[in-house]
Order: C-alpha cells, then sequence, then structure tokens
C-alpha cells in the first residue's frame, strides 16, 4: 500500500489514497465518481508501475469511494 504514491504520483496521491490490499487486489479510495472514471482508465499504467516495483503482487486496481472503502473496512 506504501508503494500506491511511488506508482501514481504526487498529485494523484494528494486526492487519493490505498485502504487495502487482500488476494492480490488493491483497493484505493478516490474522491467522486469522476476520479474513479479518470482513474480506472489509466489503471494499466498504475499496475504496471506497482508490478515494476513489487513484481506481481498486485494483480488487479479496485478504485473506490469513500463509503465503499467504509463499507469495506467494517467487513474485516
Amino acid at each position: 500500500m506504501i508503494a500506491w504514491p511511488l506508482a501514481c504520483g504526487i498529485a494523484v496521491a494528494e486526492k487519493t489514497r490505498a485502504v487495502g490490499f487482500n488476494d492480490g487486489i488493491l483497493t484505493i479510495e478516490v474522491p467522486d465518481a469522476m476520479w474513479r472514471t479518470e482513474l480506472r482508465e489509466m489503471s494499466s499504467k498504475y499496475l504496471a508501475a506497482l508490478r515494476q516495483l513489487l513484481g506481481d503482487s498486485v494483480q488487479r486496481i479496485e478504485f473506490v469511494l469513500p463509503q465503499a472503502a467504509a463499507h469495506q473496512a467494517a467487513q474485516r
């Protein structure tokens, strides 16, 4: 999760945060649906950057809104 800012850059890291990593899925909280859409379109770029840093441990990136992130955390 600490590799997220390195993969996405400062501007994106200031608006997002890694909230979970489970079964190869990195969950990133985004501020709104527009950010989620934009970052989904760039997810292959971020995934490639994460794999350079971490190898193949990250299989997918999931972008969630704050209420979804809170719900996921409550289920753990």
